[in-house]
């Protein structure tokens, strides 16, 4: 309710526009009841056609413009609320996308789907039905009071009535506030299970997992269904309760009404009307107590939007340099996961000269995923920092920051869209040209060949249905489209076949001539050789760094002195090439 106030006052113009449309609505909607009245009191009594016509006309008119002024009023209340609640969605869900990344992750997914359903809960409560009941609501009193002016004692029936459907709706209203935050929390937990059987399904049957889901879906159904059902039996009880006190109001205004008619205080005509009076009075006040289960979900669905909309963002704004040459440190670089107290890695000192490749090495769980994602400010250090080109990279604006990059993640994900808007995520003016080199040099042409949808062909449920290898080549791709002086690849050669891994060599070896700064997570002996540093997070706490001289095997050497354009690190590159297609060959 707080909500629908705060929206009145926001726009009080068209509420003003709203309240007199409401004043109007309910005016003339008295002309039923006086219609009623007059044709007992005075047709029937006379048996003149012409006052009936005259009635019937008058009541017709009142009528139509009863409905105009409804319309009216629907048109101004989806004016009011239309805007809104477009703004509300958009934000919400820039929110979602832009919320910090370590915050975010603290927040259940079942939860963050509960709270975006939120906004939904939130627009019935602004539907034009809902605020019409709500604008209704004062105008009931002009029922009441035209009631008294026919008789004091009806009235008070009336406001005696009013009075006990507010009571036990509140009454209900307060004792099922529990279950519907219980009914809330169970919803996001279902969501969740739900979301796992349907996007792990395979791992399921694949390891006979499905009884163990299917033991934890009847246990959570059945809390839900069980919470579903008192709320259920709560609007019932609720529901059969104000049909008896209507029907309690009928009879008691009959009743007294026809008292009054004997004893000469009232005419029949007048107690027939004042029936329908009340009726009309207690109509907004009975709409809106069956609504009090919406209006306590939608306080609910406030309260944890509002807590989701004040969690920290990314930056956005921040310091951006008209060109990033690829200078990359890291300064007393530590990294602490929240809720341990043990740390990732700290301590960590090393810079990078624009050109210069670093190789990040270490078992699982060492940190490597974890610094490549501080590098693209998914997440922030706990201590230390990062500079770029001699400034703070948590005092840049991150989407700058994301366009002078190339991050190749080791688990490549994609959203819902066609391959082209896949590739050109990070850089959607991209043209077809450079367009078509990058997927050359991720060596995607033969299978977009083979492919009868080519790059419109749609990628859904983040690639799942693509090989690793595809995922992993168009995940490249992706990567390229930026043309970044910072190349970050984690596991680049991960899930390739002999070829893939071949163009990621010979990627490597153009990156490498163009001077790019290279950043690769990787135990592959072939991107060891050409490193320049390697750092070790195998050692803990604070990594090993090692800056690597430069040597080059007689074979290498031999090989450029043949062709003196060649540089040590092309030689490198094409030897190993060499070998491994010889040793293809040979198998």
């Amino acid at each position: 309710m707080a909500e629908l106030f705060r929206r009145f006052a926001q726009n009080p113009w068209i509420s003003f526009q709203l309240v007199s449309a409401s004043f109007f609505i309910n005016l003339l909607a008295l002309a039923t009841s006086l219609f009623v009245i007059q044709v007992l009191n005075r047709f029937v009594s006379y048996g003149i056609t012409t006052t009936l016509v005259t009635l019937i006309a008058g009541t017709l008119i009142a009528i139509l413009f009863e409905l105009a002024f409804r319309a009216v009023r629907r048109r101004l209340i989806t004016l009011q609320n239309e805007g809104e609640n477009s703004q509300l969605s958009e934000k919400s869900f820039f929110m979602l996308l832009q919320t910090k990344t370590a915050v975010l992750d603290r927040v259940p997914i079942g939860q963050r789907q509960e709270i975006i359903r939120g906004i939904d809960t939130l627009r019935s409560i602004t539907s034009p039905q809902t605020i019409a009941a709500v604008l209704d609501l004062p105008f009931a009193f002009l029922f009441v009071f035209v009631l008294w002016l026919l008789s004091p004692a009806l009235a008070l029936i009336s406001i005696i009535i009013m009075f006990l459907v507010v009571l036990i709706s509140l009454v209900v209203q307060f004792s099922g506030r529990a279950v519907t935050k219980q009914l809330q929390d169970g919803n996001a937990e279902r969501s969740a299970l739900l979301g796992s059987a349907i996007t792990e399904a395979e791992t399921l049957r694949a390891f006979n997992g499905t009884a163990f889901f299917v033991k934890g879906w009847h246990k959570i159904d059945h809390l839900f269904s069980s919470l579903v059902g008192s709320i259920a039996q709560s609007r019932d009880i609720l529901q059969a309760r104000i049909a008896v006190l209507t029907s309690i109001q009928t009879i008691a205004i009959i009743s007294v009404g026809a008292l009054q008619a004997v004893n000469g205080d009232l005419s029949v005509g007048a107690m027939i009307g004042a029936n329908i009076l009340a009726g009309r009075a207690l109509m907004p006040v009975s709409k809106l107590s069956q609504m009090g289960e919406n209006f306590s979900n939608a306080k609910q669905a406030k309260i944890r939007l509002n807590e989701f909309m004040s969690l920290p963002l990314e930056r956005s704004e921040g310091t951006a340099l008209k060109k990033y040459n690829g200078g990359l440190e890291f300064q007393d670089l530590a990294f602490v996961y929240p809720g341990s107290s043990v740390p990732l890695f700290e301590s960590m000192n090393l810079h990078l000269d624009p050109g210069k490749v670093t190789a990040i090495i270490g078992p699982n769980g060492s940190g490597k995923t974890t610094l490549a994602r501080l590098l693209v400010g998914i997440i922030e250090p706990t201590r230390g920092q990062i500079n770029v080109d001699g400034l703070v990279l948590n005092q840049m604006a991150l989407p700058w920051w994301r366009q002078q990059i190339s991050y190749l993640p080791q688990e490549p994900v994609f959203v819902t869209g066609t391959l082209r808007e896949n590739i050109s995520l990070a850089n959607p003016e991209i043209d077809d040209t450079r367009l078509n080199e990058i997927i050359r040099m991720a060596g995607l042409r033969n299978f977009l060949d083979n492919s009868p949808d080519g790059l419109a062909m749609v990628i859904h449920e983040g690639g799942k249905h693509l090989a690793l290898g595809i995922r992993r080549r168009i995940a490249l791709a992706r990567a390229l489209a930026t043309d970044g002086n910072l190349f970050i690849a984690d596991e680049p050669t991960e899930g390739l076949d002999e070829e893939g891994r071949g163009a990621v060599y010979t990627l490597f070896q153009q990156l490498m001539s163009q001077g790019k700064t290279i950043v690769v997570i990787s135990h592959d002996k072939e991107f060891l050789k050409i490193a320049d540093y390697l750092v070790d997070l195998g050692v803990k706490p604070i990594p090993k760094v090692q800056k690597k001289q430069s040597t080059v095997n007689p074979s290498q050497s031999s090989k450029s002195n043949t062709n003196k354009k060649e540089t040590i690190t092309e030689c490198r590159i094409k030897e190993r090439m060499l070998i491994l297609r010889v040793e293809y060959w040979h198998y």
